[in-house]
């Protein structure tokens, strides 16, 4: 069994394990408006997920640039106070590689990825119009979590899901077919994983004593 102390000892791995552990992680593929207002900014981050369901907000985690100042998408969302994500999905891989290319504050990487924008209903950000599923989203808030280093530091921002786009094509008996959307995920360094299938699990309900109330799992002390 293999035990390490992350940056207090070593794991004595060829590179460091942690980021290949909590996989597979769905890539948050954000959208926001540049400061022309024309141009957009569109990358993907691996440390992203949804925070809670009602109302709807999800969070994503974006490392600071080598001299710690923060990523344009974080810029452009902070003083727009909106942006988007749009679902990567398997059809999609090439593109959104292309986007996560670090080029200069206002070049636009739907251009780059050779990918057409689609405009949001509510907010004025475009999303990835050939993705089958997208959100539109109201800037809450940002933390800042410290890193050994200011590439190591990452802002985590925090939006609320204002507005939902799922192309009927991909829904099946009244629901997202997996199959249909493929999503991929990161698994860690240049590793991706598709999601084609599924299994179901019912959460068990817990023992309901004769007069109604849920009975306790182990006997209480006498």
């Amino acid at each position: 069994m293999v035990f390490y102390e992350p940056g207090v000892t070593p794991h004595g791995m060829a590179k460091d394990p942690f980021k290949s552990t909590v996989v597979p992680r769905p890539i948050g593929w954000i959208s926001s408006l540049n400061k022309d207002g024309n141009s957009s900014n569109l990358a993907p981050y691996s440390q992203f997920m949804h925070a809670t369901f009602d109302p709807p907000y999800i969070m994503f985690a974006a490392n600071l640039k080598e001299d710690g100042s923060s990523k344009d998408n974080v810029v452009n969302i902070q003083r727009t106070q909106e942006f988007c994500w749009s679902l990567a999905t398997y059809d999609l891989r090439e593109e959104m590689n292309k986007s996560s290319t670090e080029v200069p504050y206002g070049e636009d990487e739907f251009e780059l990825a050779g990918l057409e924008k689609q405009y949001g209903n509510i907010v004025k950000c475009p999303m990835v119009k050939r993705s089958p599923v997208k959100f539109e989203c109201k800037f809450h808030s940002t933390f800042r979590l410290p890193g050994n280093s200011p590439a190591a530091s990452v802002d985590i921002v925090i939006g609320r899901v204002v507005g939902i786009h799922i192309d009927e094509s991909v829904i099946t008996d009244g629901q997202i077919d997996i199959k249909k959307t493929e999503p991929v995920a990161r698994c860690g360094g240049p590793n991706y994983a598709v999601v084609r299938e599924t299994f179901k699990m019912v959460t068990p309900k817990a023992p309901v004593a004769e007069n109604g109330v849920k009975a306790s799992a182990e006997p209480k002390n006498q």
